[in-house]
């Protein structure tokens, strides 16, 4: 139950299927969180969301896909090459498993406003933290991150946010899921740098898991992909409500839930502090970035 991105140390492992991971950009290796009164800067912002994908993406678990956990060397190797084939194979044929159980959901999804609704989020998300200056936001598909790095900034704005935007089912269907990355840079002359970097991630999970792809893509897909479209669109609306509070991050709030100490609870496959609950009763906990987790009725 991995998304396929490096941004939360949890979610290492997984392999992307489609293209749309903006592997290209070098993103930090843990959440920067934005330094003490950067709200109170009276200045013009550029807000941008990135967002590569045309169609929900599937990806697959590659950490699971070939472990001799049962010992047996070398001929324990060849005894798992026999039966299942090389990697690449294994990879491949998961490939084409969840490519094809996804097929009937992208095509009821096909009219849902992807781009819109990001854009409603990332919003309503923002006007929350009341420090964002911008009075639109920008769709951009940039072709690489140096086309990105290199846009030159609007008119008098001093910084820019952008959030890039990446959703996908889990390896076993169990999930739909929505990442979003916010980088915030300072871009005056002489000054550039990161000022923060807040990955958030919203999880919409089923009730009941059938511990099989195909029979969890079945449940998502049925009458019409209903309870896919219901959970893509729960996972964004929730976007709005995590962006706030991770701009309103501390630097000692993170130091207490990375602590090993630190209480922590268990959801949707990932053990971290609770931060709080959502308004549908879902978990909110930190797991190098703040995750979501709400349930489809």
């Amino acid at each position: 139950m991995r998304l396929a991105l490096t941004v939360l140390a949890a979610i290492l492992g997984a392999v992307p299927v489609q293209a749309a991971t903006r592997q290209d950009m070098q993103f930090p290796k843990a959440p920067i969180v934005l330094p003490a009164g950067q709200d109170a800067v009276s200045t013009w912002r550029d807000l941008q969301i990135d967002i590569e994908q045309s169609e929900i993406a599937t990806s697959i678990d590659s950490g699971r896909v070939m472990s001799n956990a049962q010992g047996g060397g070398l001929i324990g190797a060849l005894a798992i090459t026999a039966a299942y084939g090389t990697k690449p194979q294994i990879l491949r044929n998961l490939k084409e498993k969840a490519e094809s159980a996804i097929a009937p959901i992208r095509a009821d999804l096909k009219d849902v406003d992807v781009d819109g609704l990001a854009q409603a989020s990332v919003r309503k998300g923002m006007d929350r933290t009341g420090w964002q200056g911008a009075d639109s936001i920008s769709v951009i598909k940039v072709a690489s991150a140096e086309a990105w790095r290199s846009e030159p900034p609007s008119a008098g704005a001093a910084q820019r946010t952008t959030v890039f935007v990446q959703y996908d089912v889990s390896p076993d269907f169990m999930q739909v899921r929505v990442l979003a990355r916010i980088l915030v840079e300072d871009r005056q002359p002489g000054r550039a740098r990161i000022l923060a970097y807040l990955p958030i991630l919203s999880i919409v999970q089923l009730r009941d898991n059938a511990f099989e792809l195909q029979r969890n893509a079945e449940v998502w897909a049925k009458d019409n992909s209903a309870l896919a479209r219901q959970g893509l669109l729960a996972a964004f609306a929730q976007i709005e409500h995590l962006l706030p509070r991770a701009f309103a991050l501390t630097e000692s709030e993170v130091a207490l839930w990375s602590a090993k100490t630190t209480p922590k609870v268990f959801a949707a496959g990932f053990n971290g502090p609770m931060v709080a609950r959502t308004a549908k009763g879902g978990t909110v906990l930190w797991e190098n970035g703040l995750v979501s987790v709400e349930t489809v009725p």
